[in-house]
């Protein structure tokens, strides 16, 4: 609900697309991401402690009214 609602925030006030990082070994936050509506857009290479890559994963939000 805290992420819906989040979301619905941002798009009212204009943001059309969410982008997160997360380490490419988390898989458990990965899913949850995905499960969530985000997709895998592209890595960054050593991103987080200098050695460890995240994806960067993005979601389109709907247009509000």
């Amino acid at each position: 609900m805290l992420l819906n609602a989040m979301e619905a925030s941002i798009a009212a006030q204009g943001a059309r697309t969410v982008l997160l990082e997360t380490a490419v070994d988390n898989d458990a936050g990965v899913a949850f991401w995905k499960r969530h509506g985000f997709t895998i857009a592209g890595t960054s290479k050593r991103y987080y402690l200098g050695r460890i890559d995240a994806y960067e994963m993005r979601k389109r939000l709907s247009a509000t009214k």
